[in-house]
């Protein structure tokens, strides 16, 4: 069924738009959905199809390529290019814990930078290997992470974003220049850090949100955060969409909560 609908696809002049569409439905039968934005699927310069999610159990391709194990419930992302047409160009599997939620879990974020580079973020549980060697591992709470690919799928950095409670990363895009902006939130009575070189401080707010800028090689050079007034009058940030310009001006939407009549600092 799937190989007929790509051959009607070719015959028409909204291809890619529709190959799209078909891709995403393909998709969304295998993964486990949980919440919000679980999956994410970007076009690369080249006219790939770039997607990124999380799954459980077992997430068959369909031409040979199978990941996971049926009786698991956490199997952690997939990351997969497929050409204009469909076809598989690659997969990999990030194994390990991605999601130990219920209800409205975190987000994840992918984008593609202008010499067709994949950017990734997202959250894990004890875990999460990003190739044969790579590997970060936590001390049981939720951690946050950004890495970079190459076009053929190849691996070149990640950064580990930690704080005493929990975080997550949740939207990354990129500026003209290949400059990197990450979000995400985190909690705990204690800094946040990113690369372990950049942290933002202590405050006793149910949860922070933050934005970073990563340079190309993975260097970070600044982040900012949103947060409540304190332990009096507390409250809970939460990123829910983010996007940069090409200029890297960033704009992000998300909600917040708290006492009666509360307020939030942005920096």
């Amino acid at each position: 069924m799937i190989r007929y609908l790509f051959n009607i696809l070719k015959t028409t002049p909204y291809m890619r738009l529709l190959t799209k569409i078909a891709l995403l439905i393909t998709l969304c039968s295998f993964l486990n959905v949980n919440g919000q934005d679980n999956l994410k699927i970007r076009n690369n310069n080249s006219g790939d199809i770039i997607a990124f999610g999380t799954f459980s159990g077992i997430l068959d391709f369909g031409n040979g390529t199978v990941l996971g194990e049926i009786s698991s419930e956490d199997e952690g992302y997939f990351l997969s290019s497929f050409d204009s047409t469909g076809v598989l160009n690659w997969v990999k599997h990030l194994k390990g814990e991605s999601q130990r939620c219920s209800g409205m879990c975190p987000g994840i974020g992918l984008t593609i930078d202008f010499n067709n580079n994949i950017l990734i973020t997202g959250n894990y549980w004890d875990h999460i290997e990003f190739d044969s060697v790579n590997t970060l591992r936590n001390t049981g709470r939720a951690e946050s992470f950004v890495s970079k690919y190459d076009e053929d799928g190849n691996f070149l950095w990640m950064l580990h974003g930690s704080s005493p409670g929990i975080s997550h990363g949740i939207e990354i895009d990129t500026d003209s220049e290949g400059n990197i902006y990450a979000s995400g939130d985190f909690s705990g009575k204690g800094p946040f850090t990113l690369d372990s070189t950049i942290f933002l401080p202590a405050e006793e707010s149910l949860e922070s949100a933050y934005i970073s800028r990563i340079t190309s090689t993975g260097n970070v050079e600044w982040m900012q955060r949103i947060h409540g007034p304190g332990p009096d009058n507390r409250a809970g940030v939460n990123i829910q969409s983010h996007a940069t310009d090409s200029s890297g001006n960033s704009y992000l939407t998300g909600y917040y909560g708290g006492s009666e009549g509360v307020r939030i600092s942005f920096g």
